[in-house]
């Protein structure tokens, strides 16, 4: 089962914010497209996580259309949901490479 927003622990956001920032996320879709790139590129540690986000050049990395999630906006809640689960999946993956 996947946590509410309100299991998050305190203080999560600022974690959030400053991987964010040195990602270098833009409006939307690309912050989505870049976190896809993320989830599934980043290399495991060593080295330090700064240095690994670096190495990925998602600044000057062209999104494509496998990058973007589908976005919800006047969809279905089932849509709504799939798009949800899959934030999720990207997220766990994430966590893992951390």
């Amino acid at each position: 089962m996947r946590p509410q927003l309100t299991d998050a622990p305190a203080g999560s956001g600022r974690a959030g914010a400053g991987l964010s920032s040195c990602i270098g996320f833009g409006g939307p879709p690309a912050h989505i497209a870049l976190l896809r790139r993320l989830c599934v590129d980043l290399p495991p540690a060593p080295p330090d996580l700064s240095t690994r986000v670096a190495a990925l050049g998602l600044a000057t990395v062209a999104i494509e259309d496998r990058d973007d999630v589908l976005d919800p906006a006047g969809h279905d809640g089932d849509v709504y949901g799939k798009v949800v689960d899959e934030l999720w999946e990207l997220c766990q993956a994430l966590i893992t490479r951390l």
